[in-house]
């Protein structure tokens, strides 16, 4: 496995690799639950199931995550089953995503829908490039739906990705710097509506790797 230095000079090069722009403008409209048919939101608790137990209920043995890796749909609507339907056209099985963020549009706003990859344990598929084979097998891939380049995420998404994203950092030992943000069609410039300061305030550590 790498060591430390190694791994984040790899999250550099994560950056521009998402397979998400472009894909999701073929899509045609149309909805049906993701696969695993499991969602949640860290607001709705009852007494039988907190959301962070939803959340680790997988039918596999939890793989050692080692990091994080985070990019918005570039679209403005959308769900899992968009990105879904977008994957197997271009070629994938299924979502390459392990966990989806929604906007209101595909679903409730904030609502994560938890993939087949993430319910199974099974390796992700959203980068391209000579170093997407590590990340897909020891990154959990989160898309948030939008484009951080035209509008900012809902108030409930931002909620709910920190949320997310501190149970996960949480329950596998993840540091803030191997969690790994791409937004945005410009690799070499934050998403303009993205602030990489202010998500790096709320998560375990305080420390995120960002453009």
């Amino acid at each position: 496995m790498p060591e430390r230095r190694t791994i984040l000079v790899l999250g550099s090069l994560v950056l521009g690799m998402t397979l998400t722009a472009g894909l999701l403008r073929v899509l045609e409209p149309g909805a049906v639950p993701p696969i695993a048919g499991v969602t949640l939101m860290s607001v709705e608790r009852n007494a039988t199931e907190r959301p962070e137990d939803k959340l680790f209920d997988t039918t596999a043995q939890a793989r050692p995550w080692r990091a994080i890796v985070i990019h918005d749909s570039r679209t403005l609507v959308g769900s899992y089953d968009a990105i879904d339907k977008a994957h197997r056209k271009s070629g994938k099985d299924g979502c390459g995503y392990h966990l989806v963020v929604n906007n209101g549009t595909g679903d409730d706003d904030g609502r994560i829908e938890l993939g087949y990859r993430w319910k199974f344990q099974e390796s992700g598929d959203y980068l391209v490039g000579p170093n997407a084979p590590w990340y897909h097998q020891n990154a959990i891939g989160i898309c948030v739906v939008g484009n951080a380049d035209e509008q900012p995420f809902t108030d409930a998404q931002m909620r709910e990705l920190t949320w997310l994203v501190r149970q996960l950092q949480q329950q596998y030992d993840i540091p803030a710097e191997y969690v790994f943000i791409d937004m945005g069609v410009d690799t070499h410039a934050p998403a303009k509506h993205f602030s990489g300061p202010r998500f790096r305030s709320g998560l375990l550590g305080g420390s995120l790797v960002s453009r």
